[in-house]
């Protein structure tokens, strides 16, 4: 039988019982293991800045995610759908700003649009399978000949 057992060790006096402490600055998030006494030493330091500071939401850790909390801004990959949403909207006559948070409202529309968009192409493929295999003429493709 085996038995890993992994030690954590205060990364400034080299005691054993450390746990992993993070925190963030300049941009970069920082992991120091520490013993209680030093955790609690760094967060008495800290704690006046914390105090004085705004809180911007939680830490991002790469290949985790995470809920967003008020005033996170949300990750850029929605950038391009952002895009396709904001054209849209002015497309059809509504009023939105070209930056920002996109109202939940415009979303709602799009998102019916795309959907009852999705569901007109799925009846016209089904329909155009079905003039296809009754071998007559189909009146989308070509509306000069008139449908049976």
């Amino acid at each position: 039988m085996r038995h890993i057992e992994t030690i954590l060790i205060d990364d400034f006096d080299g005691t054993s019982g450390a746990t992993p402490v993070r925190f963030a600055l300049d941009d970069r998030v920082y992991t120091v293991d520490l013993s209680p006494k030093h955790e609690d030493d760094l967060r008495r330091l800290l704690a006046p800045y914390t105090e004085a500071g705004t809180r911007e939401g939680r830490l991002r850790i790469a290949g985790r995610t995470t809920k967003s909390t008020a005033g996170e801004r949300q990750p850029r990959a929605n950038a391009g759908h952002n895009a396709q949403i904001r054209a849209w909207a002015q497309r059809n006559g509504m009023a939105i700003a070209e930056h920002g948070r996109i109202p939940g409202a415009v979303k709602a529309a799009y998102q019916q649009a795309l959907a009852e968009h999705q569901t007109r192409r799925s009846g016209l493929a089904a329909a155009r399978q079905t003039t296809a295999a009754a071998g007559t003429a189909d009146p989308v493709l070509n509306p000069a000949v008139p449908a049976p």
